[in-house]
């Protein structure tokens, strides 16, 4: 199990997920859990979608500006959440992991200097094997606020 966060405010398209690690990562890249992506994504600064097969739209009423991202991988679970109004976005569930995951970032194009903003990816926590999915929210919640003292950040521009 696995949970991190990204910063995506003053965005106007972006995607962000897990990624399987044998996805072969060249040519064009289709977005979808056949093919190893389990993502969400913003489009046209307010069109947000599940990058499933086939993309299932989200009408989410606030703009996320931090998304967090829950993996439970024995579950099957990839969860997003709008971490600011402590809101659910969307659920893969009962998925057939194989390998390795790993976050999976896209900023988008710069679109003129319109999606100029860069994504922030925040510490990845871990939680321990021997919680379930329900309590690892809570888990999570804690480890937040244990670490928001610290400033470990990895910053992806925009900028090509």
């Amino acid at each position: 199990k696995f949970y991190f966060e990204v910063q995506v405010k003053e965005k106007t398209d972006w995607t962000l997920g897990v990624a399987r690690e044998s996805n072969d990562r060249k040519g064009e890249i289709t977005l979808s859990p056949n093919n190893g992506y389990w993502s969400v994504a913003l489009r046209n600064g307010n069109e947000y979608e599940a990058c499933a097969d086939p993309p299932v739209s989200l009408p989410l009423r606030v703009k996320p500006q931090r998304v967090g991202v829950f993996v439970d991988y024995e579950e099957g679970l990839v969860s997003f959440y709008d971490v600011e109004s402590s809101s659910h976005i969307y659920s893969y569930t009962d998925q057939p992991f194989t390998g390795k995951l790993y976050p999976y970032f896209s900023p988008g194009s710069n679109n003129g200097g319109q999606n100029s903003a860069p994504l922030v990816i925040t510490k990845d926590y871990r939680i321990p094997k021997t919680q379930d999915s329900k309590n690892a929210i809570e888990t999570v919640s804690i480890m937040r606020r244990a670490l928001s003292t610290v400033h470990a950040h990895w910053l992806i521009s925009a900028e090509k």
